[in-house]
């Protein structure tokens, strides 16, 4: 019984989510396009204005990054040109910076081109790489 307790807390557990900024774009066209151009820890609050800078919640679940955009905080003009398909586009590989690799606590974490499913769900999108 004491074991089956753990194994319940266990499973119930939240996941690590970390409060971060993707800039969308190609990293080789100066942050122009769609895919991941930088992410970066904290919110967007300085480049409010910027269709380009999103924040997102980052987490690992079953050893996949999840990106999860809270609709709330997507601007109109970023809405249009990332959630109106069913697929978020990365253009070119990107690899997850080392600040965030160890606070996800994981080595590398290399994101390759393809096009990614779009979870939408009611007040998140998510996508998991």
């Amino acid at each position: 019984m004491h074991t089956r307790m753990r194994q319940q807390e266990m499973t119930a557990m939240p996941v690590k989510q970390i409060e971060a900024t993707v800039i969308v774009g190609l990293l080789s066209k100066k942050c122009k396009g769609k895919g991941i151009c930088s992410i970066i820890l904290g919110s967007p609050e300085i480049h409010q204005k910027q269709c380009t800078y999103v924040p997102v919640l980052l987490s690992l679940v079953d050893g996949r990054l999840l990106l999860s955009f809270q609709k709330n905080q997507v601007k109109k003009c970023t809405r249009r040109k990332l959630f109106s398909h069913p697929f978020f586009v990365i253009g070119e590989a990107y690899l997850l910076p080392p600040e965030i690799s160890r606070l996800l606590s994981i080595n590398t974490y290399l994101i390759e081109p393809g096009q990614y499913q779009i979870e939408e769900k009611t007040h998140y999108w998510n996508i998991k790489l």
